[in-house]
């Protein structure tokens, strides 16, 4: 067979191999309306693809779609017994005997009620998750990711007290804009390599002083402060540059110019290995 003719032979059989795939994509939709639950825990499990969560807004208590290569098999159940929603997408064998690359087109869509107490726990292995946590009635959220670019953001504050925000990430690309929002009386962040970007502007609804373990190992972090926000960072690195812009020292400490004076305070207690550390402040509301 000459050259020519094996290049348009592979090129069909990549069509086709293509065209298998998609053929291979199903979806399952689901949807609750709100009844007055007193609380929901949302438990996502999803290895690869694309996630996007978001405030409903309309008169639900969830809905959502998952969209599934047939290979797997979709998870969407709801247990009014233990006010808990489980979503995902489940391997049907062993993940070492699949050839990873040919899984295109898997996504999970997920709204959730504003008028509901939320516990959301997500883990997430590759592909691309934005997560709009803004409006929400959070009390907890703990979020896992691997190999991924994942953006959470708060868009508007949260509606009730938040206990805790964590976020663990393996190699990802992770930004969380809007923290202010959160209204969390802990936030816990952890990146093992990549570029990350806590962003904590917002309206600062919590009250008392806002405690953040933050701990990076190679890679870049940017932290980004509204001006009006009382800052005091401890700093432990390890080959890694500090930038000091908009501080003065304090002890082991180093303190915003305006820490006596702010309404709002944060606490970070800083962990890094290799990399640069970034200071942005922006104008504060």
């Amino acid at each position: 067979m000459k050259r020519k003719d094996l290049v348009a032979a592979a090129a069909f059989a990549a069509t086709l191999a293509s065209a298998a795939t998609a053929q291979n994509l199903e979806t399952l939709a689901a949807s609750r309306e709100y009844r007055g639950e007193q609380a929901l825990n949302v438990n996502v499990r999803f290895g690869m693809g694309t996630f996007t969560l978001v405030r409903d807004q309309g008169t639900a208590l969830y809905r959502g779609s998952v969209v599934y290569d047939t290979r797997f098999e979709a998870v969407f159940d709801y247990s009014r017994d233990n006010q808990s929603l489980d979503i995902g997408i489940d391997s049907r064998e062993p993940m070492r005997r699949r050839n990873l690359r040919d899984i295109k087109g898997q996504r999970i869509d997920l709204s959730i009620s504003p008028a509901v107490p939320i516990n959301f726990n997500f883990v997430f292995g590759a592909g691309n998750a934005d997560l709009d946590l803004g409006g929400l009635a959070l009390e907890r959220a703990e979020i896992k990711t691997g190999a991924s670019e994942t953006t959470v953001v708060f868009s508007r504050p949260t509606v009730r007290p938040c206990q805790k925000f964590s976020v663990e990430v393996g190699a990802a690309e992770l930004r969380i804009e809007g923290l202010g929002n959160s209204n969390c009386a802990e936030i816990d962040i952890k990146g093992a390599a990549g570029s990350l970007l806590l962003d904590f502007t917002g309206e600062w609804q919590h009250e008392g002083i806002t405690e953040a373990d933050v701990k990076i190992g190679l890679g870049e972090l940017t932290l980004r402060f509204p001006s009006n926000l009382g800052v005091s960072i401890s700093v432990k690195r390890f080959l890694a540059s500090f930038d000091r812009e908009g501080f003065r020292r304090d002890g082991d400490r180093y303190l915003s110019t305006n820490y006596e004076d702010a309404r709002a305070r944060l606490h970070i207690d800083l962990h890094a290995v290799i990399g640069d550390i970034e200071v942005e402040w922006v104008p504060g509301r």
